[in-house]
């Protein structure tokens, strides 16, 4: 089968359980082919990006400022009104654009993930193509200010819909009144065989985080349980996985508290190197 995956960007670092899905998909003899939206620039790429050359399959469209520019000369009153109004448009350029691609790949199926711009995109490329889409649900693009309107929409629009969890489905069903055999549970799963080679090499005292440098993911409270956690065990390692816009918040308060010797930052790291993280923690504490 011939896939087209619609995202947001590619390759983004933190979105390892769509990478993963790609990766299988090619495994399992699928011709893949990645559009997306916005070119995420990024200097860290997993090992997988490479070992199937995925950039090589990747599309992206014009400069985002062309097609502004265009967008605004289609109507600039319009344009300019308010953000959501701009993502539509760009989305529909970019539909645009893409379309003559997909149909010169002559593919059988699009898949966008998350429910917002992708998925827009997907649904508008479809309507120009006659290539039937899915999409997958996930969480902020459906529980922070959902646009049901166009939510219901693109449901029915689609041949189906892709959710990790029951919970997900649910809520879909009841938000946006659609047929719940259409939507389908489908678990975000991590390509466990790399961790199975994993070789204990345990430092004393290291306690392992991973994930981005937000708000939600409460790490300012890993920290403060550092502070005292060196009460008793004064050589204990906090080593904190990720970035985001919390970073330098997060390390003036390692600062504050005295704990420079105890909290360090990695950064963004490959799968490879996570991995080497792993091998060495005593203790792995899981920011939902």
């Amino acid at each position: 089968m011939r896939i087209g995956y619609i995202l947001g960007q590619f390759p983004k670092l933190s979105e390892t359980f769509i990478l993963n899905e790609i990766s299988e998909l090619i495994r399992r003899g699928h011709d893949v082919y990645i559009f997306s939206l916005f070119n995420s620039k990024e200097n860290i790429v997993q090992p997988e990006v490479e070992e199937y050359s995925l950039l090589e399959r990747t599309y992206y469209p014009p400069s985002y400022h062309k097609l502004c520019i265009e967008l605004v000369r289609f109507d600039r009153l319009l344009f300019y009104r308010n953000r959501r109004k701009i993502n539509k448009f760009y989305c529909i350029a970019v539909a645009r654009h893409f379309s003559k691609i997909a149909e010169k790949l002559d593919l059988d199926v699009l898949h966008a993930h998350f429910a917002n711009e992708p998925t827009f995109t997907a649904m508008l490329m479809s309507k120009l193509t006659e290539i039937p889409f899915t999409f997958t649900a996930h969480a902020f693009d459906i529980f922070i200010n959902p646009d049901v309107k166009a939510l219901r929409e693109r449901i029915e629009n689609a041949s189906a819909v892709i959710t990790p969890s029951y919970y997900n489905k649910n809520y879909l069903y009841n938000l946006a009144g659609i047929d719940k055999d259409k939507i389908h549970v489908i678990r975000a799963c991590a390509n466990i065989e790399r961790f199975k080679s994993i070789k204990r090499n345990e430092d004393p005292f290291t306690i392992l985080t991973i994930g981005r440098l937000v708000e939600k993911k409460g790490i300012k409270y890993g920290i403060l349980a550092i502070k005292e956690l060196i009460k008793d065990y004064p050589e204990v390692q906090y080593r904190i996985v990720g970035s985001g816009p919390l970073e330098k918040n997060l390390k003036d308060l390692v600062k504050s508290l005295n704990l420079e010797n105890n909290v360090k930052f990695l950064g963004s790291l490959n799968s490879d190197l996570l991995i080497e993280e792993l091998s060495k923690a005593t203790i792995f504490i899981y920011h939902v």
